[in-house]
């Protein structure tokens, strides 16, 4: 959980583990040690009770804020190792159901559920001897009765005598009743000493709508552990179009894809092999002649033209023919 819990009051005549937290005088304390019924009160002896953070705490509401470092220098099975955390936590909550009881009304609506918002943060730095690594976990959270917001963010880092690697991920999430939305953001980097390395970028986004679940997103990647660099630019989408920048709500897109189609507005090609090819309307040259009409030309309907300066060649369902421009000079087929 990343949120610290609430912590209860502190009691002289309770027994407490180590780690253990409580609250006394608007401070927050850790157990550092076991502590016996009647030992030590919080804010008296340090190495008892740590001091944490403060809290304010009623029967209607919540308020705490804490920050916590730990450093340690110790060896583990003949191995030295290095560790230093940072813990950072700010959290509020009201309580709904007791607000309406005191006031003879709700917030919402939504007396059953509390009413919490918070950040939290958390830090490590750990090296020993085959080994360094870095950590950190960053959460800030709203939650009013079902409805819930959130955004975490993580970051690893690890470096050892045979690789170095990082990573980082995004997630924002929303819910409200049982509709939900979420967005991911990540990045992966990778190297090791045999000369193999690798990136990614990668971004997810997703809905729940009626029960159903829809995602789409992308994903960048190069890496050499084939031997050969290979790239690749991966797409999940019902509609991938590629947009102008010119700014303006007459901007036609020049490429999109849709329901296992591609539509191209206009298309340059310099060579190009197709197997099968279905005309929407017409292929025509860029050459012109004389009276600036195409050179030829093939219609949908299977008319094909060929002209000249002086004259013109037409193929279609009733047969072939030449014309001057004033007559048929040769008919083969269906004569007029």
């Amino acid at each position: 959980q990343s949120f610290i819990e609430p912590p209860s009051a502190w009691v002289s005549g309770t027994a407490y583990h180590k780690d253990d937290l409580v609250s006394h005088d608007g401070r927050m304390y850790r157990a550092q040690v076991d502590v016996p019924a009647g030992g030590a009160v919080p804010g008296t002896d340090g190495s008892v009770w740590q001091d944490i953070g403060s809290v304010e705490q009623t029967a209607t509401g919540l308020a705490l804020q804490m920050a916590e470092t730990t450093l340690k220098v110790e060896e583990l099975d003949g191995e030295v190792q290095a560790t230093a955390t940072k813990t950072e936590s700010a959290y509020a909550q009201l309580n709904p159901k007791k607000i309406g009881a005191e006031t003879g009304g709700t917030i919402g609506g939504q007396n059953d559920l509390p009413v919490t918002a918070g950040y939290f943060s958390q830090t490590l730095a750990q090296v020993s001897d085959n080994k360094a690594l870095g950590k950190r976990l960053t959460t800030v959270q709203a939650q009013f009765g079902a409805q819930l917001a959130g955004v975490t963010t993580q970051i690893d880092t690890l470096a050892d005598g045979q690789e170095a690697l990082a990573s980082q991920v995004t997630t924002v999430q929303a819910t409200a009743g049982e509709a939900q939305a979420s967005a991911q953001l990540a990045f992966q980097t990778a190297t090791n000493v045999d000369d193999r390395v690798s990136a990614a970028l990668m971004s997810k986004v997703g809905i729940t709508s009626d029960g159903q679940y829809y995602s789409a997103g992308y994903g960048i990647s190069i890496d050499n552990s084939s031997g050969v660099v290979q790239s690749q630019f991966l797409v999940i989408a019902g509609r991938f179009a590629i947009l102008p920048t010119e700014a303006g709500g007459g901007a036609v897109a020049p490429f999109v894809v849709q329901g296992g189609q591609t539509f191209i507005n206009q298309a340059l090609i310099g060579t190009g092999w197709i197997t099968n090819a279905m005309i929407g309307n017409q292929i025509a040259s860029t050459a012109v002649n004389n009276a600036g009409q195409t050179v030829w030309e093939i219609n949908k309907n299977g008319t094909r033209y060929v002209r000249g300066n002086q004259f013109t060649i037409t193929e279609d369902v009733n047969g072939w023919r030449m014309s001057n421009g004033s007559f048929y000079m040769v008919e083969i087929g269906l004569l007029s």
